[in-house]
């Protein structure tokens, strides 16, 4: 069985739908998808040469090793954004909070870091 609980649209009971004889799937394949942050990145076009220079290799197994070689790359150059955000708002929350209550040179500095730095983030979001 499945139970889905439906979005309340005129009462304030949550309606439930019960399927008795849920269908089963397979998992659909990820989709390899190119990031337009991506092109941005100075190491990305080496990449890019490193897999599609080689005339000898057959086309489907070029793009395998390719959407393989990049989401590895994409995963260790580029933190997950949201999670990266999150990080970046709580350091920016700590200092701004230590700042009222004593000054200090270099939290303000560290301050207008970590805002460029979530200014780029945020870029790299809305490319995403």
């Amino acid at each position: 069985t499945n139970v889905l609980h439906l979005p309340r649209t005129r009462s304030d009971h949550y309606p439930i739908l019960v399927n008795l004889k849920p269908q089963h799937s397979c998992p659909s394949p990820i989709i390899f998808r190119l990031e337009k942050f991506w092109l941005k990145h100075p190491s990305f076009a080496s990449l890019v040469d490193r897999v599609w220079n080689n005339p000898n290799k057959p086309f489907p197994d070029t793009t395998k090793q390719f959407s393989e070689l990049v989401s590895s790359w994409s995963s260790e150059t580029f933190e997950n954004i949201f999670k990266k955000i999150r990080k970046i708002l709580n350091r920016l929350k700590g200092i701004q909070s230590s700042l009222q209550n004593h000054h200090s040179t270099f939290l303000d500095q560290l301050e207008i870091s970590l805002q460029a730095e979530y200014n780029h983030v945020l870029n790299q979001e809305k490319d995403l």
